[in-house]
């Protein structure tokens, strides 16, 4: 057998493992891999179509109350509901860090408020913060969720409100 054919038939097989949608295992550089590319994804191109790629069935976050029902809708609505209040909000991600399952972004975000936020009118005010999200990775999508945003609000609410 010719080196030129077993190295074809070897990327032949390589091609229909990783295309067949089978898991990889999960490792600390492809959880930050997941984190960077969901960072641009979500909160870069707002693009809420691709949340259920990243959010497992039950996942759940820690931030929410604890009547939140697990999985992705509440995620959605969520982050529709942000990207409404503020269609310009861009976030910086300041770093990435990875131990074992979990994975954390540091991130900045600024915006500027235009549409609703969760029942205040629209200020036309910008905002700027701060923050992290721990994430915990379970065969590619992510099962719980620390911190986040929710952690900021008292500080959007202040600079909304010329405080």
């Amino acid at each position: 057998m010719s080196r030129r054919f077993l190295t074809a038939a070897l990327s032949a097989v390589a091609a229909l493992v990783i295309g067949s949608g089978c898991n990889q295992p999960d490792t600390v550089e492809s959880n930050k891999a997941l984190m960077q590319q969901y960072h641009v994804d979500i909160w870069e191109r707002h693009d809420l179509g691709t949340v259920d790629t990243y959010m497992a069935p039950d996942f759940v976050s820690h931030a929410n109350t604890p009547d939140t029902p697990p999985g992705p809708g509440p995620v959605k609505g969520f982050l529709g509901a942000l990207f409404t209040a503020f269609p310009d909000l861009t976030s910086e991600n300041d770093g990435v860090l990875g131990d074992g399952d979990k994975v954390v972004i540091q991130w900045t975000i600024r915006g500027t408020q235009t549409g609703d936020l969760f029942g205040m009118p629209p200020t036309g005010k910008p905002i700027e913060v701060s923050g992290m999200d721990v994430l915990r990775v379970q065969n590619g999508q992510f099962v719980e969720h620390w911190g986040g945003i929710g952690d900021q609000f008292p500080k959007i609410y202040t600079q909304l409100q010329g405080q």
